[in-house]
This record gives C-alpha cells, structure tokens and sequence, in this order.
C-alpha cells in the first residue's frame, strides 16, 4: 500500500515558512544525535514554531543547559536511571518546560511542580529513518545464523535470566550489547523477533529504543511498561506479553510467519502515518511555553559561555538552518556511544 503524501501544515500566523529557529537544539550525548536530527524535521513542519525562537532544547544526558538562555528540557531518562542525580535535577528546575517521552514521568513532573507535558517520541523520528515501504524480507538463512530473538542493550540480572529461559526453550538467541553497529544492524536484520525486556521492572515502555524498529517493520516483543497509557499508544504495533509468560509468547510468535510479518507490516504503517502527521503535540508544546522573556533565565557571564562552548562539541549542534547529517541510518546508533541502563 502506497503511502499518502505527506499533508501541508496549517499556515503560520505570524511566520514566514523559511524563518529558522534563532538558537541550537542542544543534544547531551551522541546517543540522542538522530532525535534532534527529527525534531528539527518536525519544527520545521511546525506552524508555530517561532514560539521557540529565543529558546534552546536540551536534550537530557547533557550535564548543563546552555548559561543565560530559556531552554526545554526534553526528558529521556528512566525515572530509576542513574543519571537522575542532583545536578540533572538542577537542570529540570531551571527549565522553562520538561518534555518527556513518557506519560507516567510527565506526570510526576507535574506532581512535583515542573512544568511537565508528554511529547511523543516518534515526534524526534527522523525522515530517513521510517521505512515509506515494506522492506524486502530477507532470505530465511539455513547455515544456523538465523536468529529467533535478538535483545541488544545493557545487560543485567532480569535481562540474562529472561536469556536464559528463552534458550533453555531451545531457541537461537542473542542477547548483546553491541560495540559494532554494523554487526548489530546485521542482528536485526537476521533476527525474527526483537525482544524488549525492562532493565528496571518499573520502567517506562523504552520507545527510544523502539520506534526506529518498528518503524523498519521489525516484529517486537515485549514486557508490558509501567506506563499502560504510553503501551496502548503501542499496543498495535507491538506484542504485549508480561515477564512469566514472555517465552511461551516468543515461541508462538516464532510458529507463525504470517503473524509476525502482519505485526511488523502494521507497525511500519502507523509509525510513519504518525511521523508523517502534523506534530500537533509539538504544536500544542508551543503553545504552552511562556514568551522567551518572561522564561527563567540565569545571566551568563563571558567566562561561562566559554566553558560551556568549549566542553561541547560542535558535532552535538543542529539548528534549522543546518544541513542534514550526511549518514543518518534506520536504527540509531546505539552501540557508538555510551549508553543508559534502559
């Protein structure tokens, strides 16, 4: 099924369609490089997207904003995450707004007298990483490299036990945190389900890690999250199956071809009819953030900016009126970068 052309934004008010975003989105760490590249895609969509002029986004994993200016802090993290110390806190509260992937973390934000709001994360999917078309199934290999569940990430205790079930049920696993992208690309490729198994029982569905798959029709399987308004956001384009019944849901994805190119095929759809939609979430952020001067502010002195500047490099800047990366992938490159827990 074709695609449907991607629809025009509703006309700016008080815009014009080439004004660009005054300020850098301000990415903390390389892991995120590819969300900035998409919110940029987004904003640029945006009709009201000269409500963030004046403003920076930081990306959470930076460990300060940029000194003197308003910013978002767009929140990435677990809620049990060892980054969440002190001075990441500090960075919350200095925020004119702290938009998270998560319903659940919005909320608590919110409780905790943040000016917390959901923004989905398939919000910062980049173009280049949703797959217009079905891919091309690859070919069933018979030399034993195929693989029936593949999980990449930081591995502990809940994650190596859930390895270990899957095995012992005598299926073909891989459970890895990649140094090598491409042999990690290559996992997937091979693999008949990717599985996605909490490294904290409490967390938050890990859409960071999920949406550039499902947007590439990959069959995931995972464990329902603590966040069930951010699963039923995905409830129909991921299989559900919870910690005690996670292997005998593997095995009966694994018996039907049919149902798992059906899962893969329907998530590819809807995440690009939702990355392909007007940003209204985005739009409706906008909106709610205070004008740029009556934003919580600290001065900078010349000192501070120069710290600053210096301690981050240029590579971790995108702005409106930046060109695209030249190497941009449809699974984030993870495994180049230092990663979280979750």
């Amino acid at each position: 099924m074709e695609p449907e052309p991607e629809p025009d934004p509703p006309p700016a008010a008080s815009a014009s369609p080439q004004q660009p975003v005054s300020l850098p989105l301000v990415l903390g760490r390389g892991l995120f490089a590819d969300n900035a590249v998409g919110l940029r895609q987004a904003l640029a969509r945006c009709a009201n997207r000269d409500r963030l002029l004046g403003y920076a986004v930081v990306f959470m994993g930076l460990d300060r904003p940029p000194p003197g200016r308003p910013y978002v802090a767009y929140q990435l993290e677990q809620l049990r995450s060892e980054m969440i110390n002190e001075e990441f806190a500090a960075v919350l509260r200095g925020a004119a707004a702290v938009w998270d992937f998560s319903l659940l973390h919005a909320a608590h934000w919110t409780e905790f007298g943040l000016p917390g709001a959901h923004m989905p994360l398939w919000h910062t999917l980049p173009r280049s990483a949703v797959s217009p078309t079905a891919p091309e199934a690859a070919a069933a290999a018979d030399d034993g490299s195929a693989i029936d569940v593949l999980l990449f990430g930081s591995m502990n205790v809940r994650r190596e036990v859930m390895g270990s079930l899957l095995t012992d049920a005598g299926l073909n696993v891989v459970f890895k945190r990649f140094t090598d992208f491409d042999e990690q690309q290559d996992c997937i490729r091979r693999a008949s389900i990717v599985a996605n198994i909490h490294f904290h029982p409490e967390a938050a569905l890990e859409v960071h890690r999920l949406d550039p798959l499902l947007a590439n029709g990959v069959c995931v399987l995972s464990e329902p999250s603590a966040d069930p308004e951010l699963d039923a956001l995905y409830s129909d384009v991921c299989v559900f199956a919870r910690y005690d019944d996670f292997v005998g849901e593997a095995v009966r994805l694994l018996a039907s071809v049919t149902r798992r190119q059906a899962m893969g095929e329907r998530a590819r759809e809807v995440m690009w009819q939702r990355q392909s939609e007007y940003p209204q979430r985005l739009h409706d952020a906008l909106e709610a953030l205070p004008p740029v001067d009556a934003a919580p502010t600290a001065a900078p002195s010349d000192s501070a900016w120069s710290e600053w500047a210096s301690g981050t490099p240029r590579s971790q800047f995108v702005s409106l009126r930046s060109p695209l990366p030249t190497r941009l992938v449809a699974v984030p490159a993870s495994a180049q970068h230092t990663e979280s827990p979750a």
